[in-house]
């Protein structure tokens, strides 16, 4: 993962990786918006290298909704099969237990 505090500022254009950590989504999720037509779609200077540009990302990132973006960074965690995403979800809520026995 590339690391952007190691960046100056962020570039105007810019590849897969480093526009989903500008967004603050993984890779995968990212991509996933991009394929579905979500987020913003690439442009293409060379065959095979897709850049996204910055001003279009942070519109984009701008118009989502708080909600929407952990909606997809929850979706994206649970998908990528996090330990701790699956630790939580394996207990059962309080609500569900079954009631003690008189």
């Amino acid at each position: 993962m590339i690391d952007p505090a190691k960046l100056p500022d962020w570039p105007y254009g810019m590849r897969a990786e480093l526009a989903s950590a500008f967004v603050g989504l993984s890779p995968s999720a990212f991509l996933k918006l991009v394929r579905n037509g979500t987020a913003p779609q690439p442009r293409r200077f060379a065959p095979g290298a897709p850049v996204w540009s910055r001003r279009a990302l942070k519109a984009w990132i701008d118009g989502q909704e708080p909600a929407a973006i952990r909606a997809i960074t929850e979706a994206d965690e649970i998908e990528a099969g996090s330990a701790e995403l699956d630790r939580i979800l394996a207990k059962p809520s309080p609500a569900a237990a079954p009631a003690p026995r008189a």
